[in-house]
């Protein structure tokens, strides 16, 4: 069903999207990784004031959605540790 479908999608962890049911007998083929930006409210460049905001989006360049204090931690101090991710030389 399309509930069952989403259920298996959702991951455990809100910031791990590999944390997901659907990964848990899957092989690894990416390092899911979350990147967050954010701003704080005041005038934009064209001079219009705009709301405080963060946004994140995967490597893979696709928006998540994750609530604000989650999203201000991740843009401020960077993702959480990742055990799965193969080191970069």
């Amino acid at each position: 069903s399309p509930t069952e479908y989403a259920k298996q999608h959702l991951p455990r962890f809100d910031t791990m999207p590999w944390t997901a049911p659907v990964f848990d007998d899957r092989s690894i083929t990416a390092d899911p990784m979350l990147i967050c930006m954010s701003s704080l409210a005041g005038t934009d460049a064209q001079g219009k004031y705009k709301e405080a905001s963060c946004t994140c989006m995967t490597e893979q360049g696709t928006a998540y959605d994750l609530d604000q204090p989650q999203c201000r931690t991740i843009a401020k101090r960077g993702p959480v540790y990742n055990p799965y991710r193969q080191q970069r030389e």
